[in-house]
């Protein structure tokens, strides 16, 4: 199957290489064991690999985007704060036009909870969704 590239943005391959690319790093300086040992630690040291890329790609990162664990997004993609247009409401906190990569992270596929953040990302419309484990 080939991979179209997402809009402006590199194929979903390069972008779990880029991933694994900080993970391998952080195995090679030995921090990687320490991460292991619980889950709270597992989840932070996946949100510093995903925070890691956004920067290097100079995108946007925003943990918990209402319910999705991660988002990466284009700074352009971003409404601005203020009132919308005919004064009917404002714009508070982060609205995202577009959604680059969309991530779920789970500790234990093996329970109810696992799954539902995988029909959770079939939901999402985003450039990329990706289930990090």
């Amino acid at each position: 199957m080939q991979q179209t590239p997402m809009h402006g943005f590199p194929e979903q391959t390069k972008f779990l290489k880029a991933i694994h690319k900080h993970v391998a790093e952080a195995a090679e300086a030995g921090a990687l064991q320490p991460a292991f040992k619980s889950d709270t630690k597992w989840t932070a040291f996946i949100a510093g690999a995903i925070q890691s890329v956004a920067d290097e790609w100079g995108l946007g990162h925003h943990p918990e985007y209402y319910t999705i664990d991660h988002v990466l997004y284009r700074r352009g993609d971003v409404v601005p704060e203020g009132p919308l247009p005919l004064g009917t409401s404002s714009v508070h906190g982060l609205w995202l036009t577009r959604i680059a990569v969309a991530f779920e992270h789970e500790n234990h596929f093996d329970t109810a909870e696992g799954f539902q953040e995988i029909a959770k990302l079939l939901l999402i419309r985003a450039d990329a969704r990706l289930v990090l484990r």
